[in-house]
């Protein structure tokens, strides 16, 4: 199991819901919780190394340009 936290950009000038953060990383195979800081514009994701990894979930920030 690993935990990460990871930046994303201000959702302020964006029509993504915060929520719709933990949608988009729960989706992944592997991840077991999300948490989503807005006030330090960060996410933290716990997930199970042997599933996924740390470059997919950034993929999967930057696919929905978060980062």
């Amino acid at each position: 199991m690993q935990k990460e936290s990871f930046r994303f950009k201000s959702l302020n000038n964006t029509k993504l819901p915060p929520n719709n953060i933990e949608i988009i990383l729960s989706a992944l195979n592997g991840v077991n919780t999300v948490m989503v800081d807005m006030m330090d514009n960060t996410v933290t994701v716990d997930y199970d190394d042997l599933k996924t990894t740390s470059a997919e979930i950034r993929s999967k920030l930057e696919e929905n340009k978060l980062v």
